[in-house]
């Protein structure tokens, strides 16, 4: 439900249908890219949101593709969080507290940071630099 929640708040706040999909042919996701367009070279605002700007980078979007290496590597199942074996029901089993922790605490960074460090970075692009 959370990962859901945040896939909703992500598109809200980009106006992107779909924003957690990958942008076709490229290893970015969209809202994602519309967030680095929107941010410019605010190199706070980066620090801020570097997080989601690399998100297609993290546990929680690999691929099947990837996940399948990651555990061959390991030599071990993947067990991660990742949004499309919980949101197309692949696997079950991820009620653990950490993982619940992981969803929560990403829900949260979306829902509460992203639209601040997004209005906080237009303002300052906004700022008149000789002021």
């Amino acid at each position: 439900m959370f990962l859901a929640q945040a896939d909703g708040i992500i598109s809200d706040v980009t106006g992107i249908p779909s924003a957690m999909d990958k942008v076709r042919g490229q290893n970015i996701i969209k809202g994602s890219q519309w967030l680095s367009e929107q941010i410019g070279a605010d190199v706070e605002a980066i620090g801020c949101l570097l997080a989601i700007l690399e998100l297609h980078e993290l546990d929680i979007l690999k691929s099947q593709r990837a996940r399948e290496a990651k555990a061959q590597e390991a030599g071990r199942v993947f067990n991660a969080l990742n949004r499309h074996q919980v949101m197309h029901g692949e696997v079950s089993d991820y009620g653990t507290e950490i993982i619940s922790v992981k969803a929560f605490s990403f829900l949260q960074f979306v829902a509460l940071h992203v639209p601040g460090i997004l209005a906080e970075a237009k303002r300052r692009l906004g700022e008149d630099p000789g002021a």
